[in-house]
C-alpha cells in the first residue's frame, strides 16, 4: 500500500505539472489578456462572474488533457492492480478536481507577471517582446523548481547505471511530491482500505481545494478587475492599421515587415506568436542544467544525448503555431489585402518565411545549448538543426495552406479567432506526425551505435518534407487565396 499511495501520489503530481505548464499560456491569453474588456466592463454582470465565467473555458481544456493523462496511467494502474471500487471512484472524481488545483495556481502564477507587464503596456513593439521574454524566464523557473526535486539522484547515483538513476529519479520526486498534501489526500482516497478511509481523504482534498478556489478568487479577482480597467486607459494608442508600402521594394520584405509589426502591436497576439522562440529552449537548457552533473560515459551519455535530441525533433515542428496563425491574425484586413498587387504565391511565401524565422531562432538556441551542457558535438548540432529546420519548413507550409483554406478572420479575442481555430488542431497533428519519423531514426540510431548515419538519414526526410511542403503550398495557394469570400 505504501508504495501504492507513493505511485499514485506521483501521477497526480505529474499530471499537475503538465497542466501547469502548458496552462500558463492559455491563463494568459484567455482570461488577462484578451481583447473584450471594454464589452465585458459595459455589461451588468459582477466581475467575479466575468473571472470565474474565464476560468471556466481554461478548465474545461485541461479537464481533457487531464482525463488523456489519467486514462493513459491511473487506469491502467487500477486495472492491472485489480483496485476496488474506491480506487475508481477517485479516480472519476479526480478527472474533475485534478484539473482545478493546477488551474488555480496558474492563476496565481500568472499574477506576478502580469504585474511586471502591466509597466510595458501600450509600449507596442517593445512591451510584447518584453512581456514574452518574461513569460520564458517565469517558465525556466517553474521548470527548473520540478527538474531540481530530482537533483538528488544524480548524486546518489554517480551516473553508474541507467536503471538506477531513473530509479533514484521517480524516488526523489515521489518524496517531494509527499509534501504536497491535497495530493496526498487524493492519493489516500485511491488506497483507502475503508469507506471510512475514503470519505476523509476525499473531504479533506475537496476542502483544500475550495480554500485554493477561495484565494484565488480574492487575489486573482481584484487582479483581473484592474487589469480590464488598466487595459482601457489609453487603449487608442499603438492602435495604428497595417500599412502595406510597396513603392520600389520588394512585395515579399514588405508583407514581412506589415505582418511582424501587426503581431507586435498587439500584445495578446504577439505574445501567442512569439511564445514559440522562447518555449523550445527553455524546456532543453532545463533539461540540460539539470541532468549535466548526472555524469557517466557511454550507454548514460548516449541517453541523455539521444533524450536531449527528441525533445528538439519532437517538440520543433509541433511548436509552428506562427504558420498555423498566418491567414487568420489577419482577421478582416485579409479582405484588404486582396485587392492589392500581390500574387497569391508572395503572400504564401512571406507568411512561411516568418515562420521558419521564428522556428530558426528556437531551434539555434536549443541547439547551442545541446552542444554546451549536453556536449553533443557541433556537427551534430549542426545536422540536428538542419533538419529540425527543414522539417519545421515542410510543416510550416502545409500548415499556412490548411489555414489558408479555411481561415478564422472574424474574431475578437485571440483564443476564439487562433487558439479555438482547427488549424491549430491540425498543426499539433501535422507535427507530431512528422517529429514521430525522425524520432524513430534518433532513437535507433542512438541506440544501435550509428548515430551519424541516422543523422544524413533524418536531414533526407527533413529535406523532402521541406521540398514537398513547400512545393504543395506553391502549387495550391492561388486557388485557396482567391476562393476566401
Amino acid at each position: 500500500a505504501p508504495y501504492l499511495n507513493a505511485a499514485v501520489t506521483f501521477a497526480i503530481t505529474a499530471i499537475e505539472l503538465v497542466n501547469v505548464f502548458f496552462g500558463l499560456k492559455s491563463m494568459l491569453g484567455t482570461v488577462y489578456m484578451s481583447n473584450d474588456s471594454d464589452m465585458l466592463l459595459a455589461l451588468p454582470l459582477k466581475t467575479v462572474t466575468i473571472f470565474l465565467s474565464k476560468l471556466a473555458v481554461c478548465y474545461i481544456v485541461e479537464f481533457f488533457s487531464t482525463l488523456v493523462m489519467l486514462a493513459a496511467t491511473l487506469l491502467p494502474l487500477g486495472i492491472g492492480l485489480s483496485a476496488g471500487a474506491g480506487y475508481f471512484a477517485a479516480l472519476i472524481f479526480g478527472a474533475f478536481l485534478i484539473p482545478l488545483i493546477s488551474l488555480l495556481a496558474v492563476a496565481i502564477l500568472s499574477v506576478p507577471l502580469l504585474l511586471v507587464s502591466n509597466l510595458f503596456r501600450n509600449k507596442g513593439a517593445v512591451g510584447t517582446i518584453i512581456y514574452v521574454l518574461l513569460f520564458g524566464a517565469l517558465m525556466a523557473l517553474y521548470m527548473w523548481f520540478v527538474m531540481s526535486l530530482n537533483s538528488g539522484a544524480g548524486e546518489a547515483v554517480g551516473g553508474a547505471d541507467v536503471d538506477e538513476m531513473l530509479g533514484g529519479i521517480l524516488e526523489s520526486i515521489s518524496s517531494a511530491a509527499a509534501y504536497l498534501y491535497p495530493n496526498v489526500w487524493l492519493s489516500g482516497a485511491f488506497t483507502a482500505a475503508t469507506f471510512g478511509g475514503w470519505i476523509g481523504n476525499f473531504a479533506l482534498f475537496l476542502l483544500s481545494a475550495l480554500v485554493l478556489l477561495g484565494l484565488t478568487v480574492l487575489l486573482s479577482g481584484k487582479i483581473f478587475l484592474w487589469n480590464m480597467r488598466k487595459s482601457q486607459e489609453n487603449a487608442g494608442k499603438g492602435g495604428k492599421k497595417t500599412t502595406y508600402k510597396f513603392a520600389g521594394g520588394n512585395k515579399i520584405s514588405s508583407l514581412l515587415a506589415a505582418d511582424f509589426k501587426n503581431m507586435l502591436r498587439t500584445s495578446s497576439l504577439g505574445f501567442y506568436c512569439l511564445t514559440q522562440v522562447v518555449v523550445i529552449p527553455v524546456c532543453v537548457v532545463i533539461y540540460c542544467l539539470a541532468l549535466k552533473d548526472v555524469g557517466g560515459e557511454g550507454e548514460m551519455q548516449n541517453l541523455l544525448s539521444m533524450v536531449s535530441r527528441v525533445m528538439l525533433v519532437i517538440m520543433g515542428p509541433m511548436t509552428c503555431v506562427t504558420a498555423a496563425s498566418s491567414v487568420s491574425r489577419e482577421g478582416e484586413n485579409f479582405y484588404l489585402i486582396k485587392t492589392l498587387p500581390v500574387k497569391p504565391s508572395q503572400y504564401a511565401l512571406s507568411k512561411l518565411i516568418i515562420s521558419l524565422i521564428f522556428n530558426g531562432a528556437a531551434f539555434a538556441l536549443s541547439v547551442v545549448f545541446e552542444c554546451i551542457f549536453v556536449k553533443i558535438g557541433i556537427v551534430v548540432g549542426l545536422l540536428d538543426f538542419l533538419t529540425v529546420f527543414c522539417a519545421s519548413a515542410g510543416v510550416s507550409a502545409a500548415l499556412v495552406l490548411i489555414d489558408m483554406k479555411n481561415p478564422r478572420l472574424k474574431w475578437t479575442t485571440v483564443q476564439q479567432g487562433l487558439k479555438n481555430n482547427p488549424s491549430s488542431l491540425w498543426g499539433m497533428l501535422v507535427g507530431f506526425v512528422a517529429g514521430g519519423v525522425l524520432t524513430v531514426v534518433v532513437v535507433l540510431s542512438a541506440l544501435d551505435g550509428w548515430t551519424f548515419v541516422g543523422q544524413l538519414v533524418n536531414l533526407l526526410l527533413g529535406a523532402g518534407m521541406a521540398a514537398g511542403g513547400v512545393a504543395i503550398l506553391l502549387n495550391n495557394c492561388e486557388k485557396y487565396f482567391y476562393a476566401v469570400e
